[in-house]
């Protein structure tokens, strides 16, 4: 959608709302009542029911459709990995950059490394030209997740303390 527009940095945005949003410009300016709450900070909190069995049913739905429709239809994108090189590349002449493997629930995990199991080992460049690799799955069972792939926000608040002592250390 950024392809298609002159303007990118502009709050708001009528240029990517009229391209891009297809008429639906009066649900956008109404408050709407929802789960959702997008913070100026750029956190969009979802707040769901985290009752174990409505989470077991999501998690559920979005295992089965990921296996359904992403497993049998995807491959590794060799266009996406050169640009997340560049892209590390380009933004080291502004500061330091860390990659960062983000937890999933355990059978999300167990999905991904059916998609990629040498994930590591294919990023390794992409590893090799940051400023610093930081696999947070080897602590998936630390984390809640409302579908399997999106923490909790009690547990987002959780990693990214983590990550911040982590980015912390890396800069003394």
């Amino acid at each position: 959608m950024l392809a298609n527009l002159y303007f990118v940095n502009v709050n708001p945005n009528f240029e990517y709302l009229i391209k891009n949003c297809g008429g639906m410009y009066h649900t956008m300016l109404r408050k709407q009542k929802g789960n959702m709450f997008l913070h100026d900070d750029g956190w969009l909190e979802v707040n769901v029911p985290m009752e174990h069995s409505i989470v077991e049913k999501r998690q559920k739905e979005k295992l089965d459709e990921y296996k359904k429709s992403n497993l049998p239809h995807r491959e590794l994108s060799h266009t996406r990995l050169r640009y997340l090189k560049e892209t590390i590349n380009f933004l080291k002449d502004h500061g330091r950059v860390y990659l960062v493997r983000l937890p999933v629930s355990t059978p999300m995990c167990q999905l991904e490394n059916q998609f990629l199991p040498k994930f590591n080992e294919i990023i390794s460049e992409a590893i090799a030209a940051s400023d610093g690799y930081l696999d947070m799955t080897n602590e998936n069972d630390t984390y809640l997740y409302t579908d399997g792939n999106h923490m909790w926000k009690e547990s987002g608040k959780q990693a990214s303390r983590k990550l911040a002592e982590w980015i912390k250390q890396r800069q003394h």
